[in-house]
């Protein structure tokens, strides 16, 4: 779409309240809060998230932490788990 130079404060107002009828509106997502991923091995809130780890079409995703209080490393499916 182009606009004449002595029109464009009105095309940006009018665009400022424009939304696509096409484009689904985004979906609301629920804070998770405060989670504390814990180290299996020492219990340290110590973690990193290093990747999400590639998995078969339908499968599981699979999450890769690494704690840096005692450099342990695992995989899992980022279900909080007591």
């Amino acid at each position: 779409m182009q606009v004449m130079q002595i029109g464009v404060p009105w095309a940006r107002e009018a665009m400022r309240n424009c939304f696509p009828h096409d484009q689904p509106p985004e979906p609301e997502l629920e804070d998770a809060g405060d989670v504390a991923v814990h180290c299996p091995k020492c219990h340290s809130e110590e973690v990193v998230f290093d990747d999400l780890v590639e998995q078969a079409a339908g499968a599981e995703a699979k999450y890769r932490w690494t704690c840096d209080a005692c450099g342990y490393e695992w995989e899992d499916s980022g279900v909080e788990t007591k």
